[in-house]
């Protein structure tokens, strides 16, 4: 049986703890800022839940509208033409006809697939003074390849020298690449009226991926005049 003289000590002991608790509450409190000089403030987490929400809300906003404004911000005509050229090698793979040249024409492609440009330049220049043994179109395939080498090392002048063939072959399926990119090639040498002229062709042909890409360089350009 419990002794009634014991109960002002339980009495006691509940109240200390009561007081341990207040203590590590205002304690909590105090650490996170929202204690006042005598009053714990009450304190709302969903309030601050909610604020997190919204400033997470703001944060996306904020950056969406970046993301909108760089995109619909015009470039330079400089820019959008290193844009272009970025992704050549990769537009343009190598291949050629069969020719008398397959082991040639193999090593040529083990070089592209390598970005090796030197070494492509050597075996492509070698397959070209076997002229002989190859046809008008296997020869303008092997020069608009020289030409996307040149640009891949900024050889702008050089490129046009070899893009420049390709498009007086007839017929070759070469040709509206070669257009497009011997624009490239002018814009960059900064013979900006050459460059108008080849990148207008390629704009007129609308049902190519490209025509928009030149389109926009042409629009960026009478900006910049």
């Amino acid at each position: 049986m419990k002794n009634p003289d014991n109960q002002p000590d339980d009495k006691l002991f509940s109240k200390a703890f009561q007081l341990l608790e207040r203590e590590k509450t205002e304690e909590m409190l105090r650490q996170h800022g929202i204690q006042r000089s005598g009053k714990v403030v009450r304190y709302d987490f969903r309030k601050k839940f909610n604020a997190w929400w919204m400033a997470a809300a703001i944060l996306v906003i904020a950056l969406s509208s970046l993301y909108l404004y760089q995109q619909m911000t015009p470039h330079g005509s400089l820019q959008l033409a290193e844009n272009a050229l970025s992704s050549v090698s990769s537009d343009y793979n190598f291949s050629v006809r069969s020719t008398d040249l397959p082991k040639l024409m193999l090593d040529v492609q083990m070089a592209f697939n390598k970005k090796d440009w030197t070494t492509m330049d050597t075996l492509l220049e070698e397959a070209l003074s076997q002229s002989d043994s190859i046809d008008a179109q296997t020869k303008a395939g092997l020069h608009f390849y020289l030409g996307v080498s040149a640009l891949q090392q900024d050889h702008f002048g050089d490129a046009v020298l070899h893009f420049n063939p390709v498009i007086q072959t007839s017929g070759s399926v070469y040709v509206r690449d070669a257009v497009w990119l011997r624009g490239l090639a002018y814009l960059k040498n900064n013979k900006l009226d050459l460059a108008l002229i080849d990148l207008n062709a390629t704009a007129r042909e609308e049902d190519w991926t490209k025509s928009k890409e030149a389109s926009m360089i042409i629009s960026a350009l009478e900006d910049e005049r």
